[in-house]
């Protein structure tokens, strides 16, 4: 899957960049892909939570952490045209092109 200047491979959830690559946790790698889907567009907090813990009970500091994670993996692997914007109290969208 190639996300900008990203590759990301989701079988061994390595994400590839400019200046190298990372190993992420496989909620991590389910939030990315999860946002990559929505093509652009937000996705909101419950849906994300709906989606990448089903019916684990888990609080909103499980979501803050794995959107926390990525964005340290992205600036990490250098890359410069993929971010993940927060939307205040509606949820989080992938920014691909643009920083």
């Amino acid at each position: 899957l190639c996300l900008g200047s990203l590759r990301v491979s989701p079988s061994t959830r390595i994400i590839t960049g400019p200046q190298g690559q990372r190993v992420i946790e496989p909620r991590v790698m389910l939030v990315l892909l999860t946002l990559a889907d929505a093509g652009g567009k937000v996705i909101a907090r419950d849906r994300l939570f709906d989606h990448c813990w089903g019916d684990v009970n888990v609080g909103e500091d499980s979501l803050n952490r794995a959107i926390a994670e990525l964005r340290r993996t992205l600036r990490a692997v250098g890359s410069e045209d993929v971010s993940v914007e927060t939307v205040p109290r509606v949820g989080y969208r992938l920014q691909i092109g643009s920083v």
